[in-house]
């Protein structure tokens, strides 16, 4: 993973809309389909979810 975030929030929010259409698909192998959904709650983390609360600070 990268150490801090790349891009806008908006290239962010493209990511994030990206891997979860892949993740939804179910089409990779289990381990990588696991790497890929941890993926995207670190992104989403740094760009924050519509509709959830705010992370807390820290993490």
């Amino acid at each position: 993973m990268w150490s801090r975030p790349r891009g806008t929030a908006d290239d962010r929010t493209r990511l994030l809309t990206a891997l979860g259409t892949v993740h939804a698909s179910r089409r990779l192998p289990p381990e990588e389909q696991r790497l890929l959904g941890e993926a995207i709650g670190a992104l989403s983390e740094t760009i924050g979810t519509p509709g959830a609360p705010p992370a807390p600070p820290g993490g």
